[in-house]
């Protein structure tokens, strides 16, 4: 059954908690049979090699293939997911975001006047330290990844151009004063 709407699973927690299943059991699951489910990794000939388990795409096309699917409760007992989940279709994102290969979000930022790229992104890391679990990380890319690892070396850059032309013209001149003052204007 192809839709264009995205299915939606929406699990009961309260049967989960009814039954003794354990919730990241129900979404390891979920995400092992109709996603893609990371292992380990392992190396073989001096490359690195992801392990992922996921269904064969004739298993995992059709939602109502939910109600085939079973769980293990705290006790052993094998509990059908479709009792504990329900499908609903839904309208969603058209494009989901990755980022070396993990889930993420995009934010784009138009500074207001008076505050510069530097200012939102110390804010967007405080944010992030302060409202997000430990397991979330800010990384840059584009101009903003440049941005934050070249910091200050901008003012390094600069004396160490002002201490080169002042060498070439004492070079050129043969004078220690003359280029002085120069680079001093």
């Amino acid at each position: 059954m192809t839709s264009p709407y995205l299915n939606y699973i929406d699990v009961d927690r309260d049967k989960a908690k009814l039954y003794n299943v354990d919730i990241t059991n129900i979404f390891n699951t979920l995400d092992a049979i109709f996603g893609t489910y990371y292992v380990n990794y392992f190396e073989y000939w001096n490359d690195l090699w992801w392990v992922i388990l996921q269904s064969d795409y004739n298993n995992r096309n059709n939602p109502q293939l939910l109600n085939t699917l079973y769980i293990k409760n705290n006790q052993g007992q094998m509990i059908p997911l479709g009792s504990l989940a329900k499908i609903e279709f839904k309208n969603g994102p058209e494009v989901v975001t990755r980022f070396n290969d993990y889930l993420a979000s995009q934010i784009i930022v138009n500074p207001k006047p008076g505050y510069t790229t530097g200012d939102v992104m110390t804010v967007i890391n405080d944010a992030v330290k302060k409202n997000l679990a430990k397991g979330y990380h800010v990384k840059w890319f584009g101009p903003a990844y440049q941005e934050a690892n070249i910091g200050d070396s901008s003012i390094i850059a600069l004396v160490l151009g002002i201490v080169m032309v002042f060498l070439i013209l004492a070079s050129l001149y043969e004078l220690w004063k003359l280029p002085l003052a120069i680079p001093l204007s």
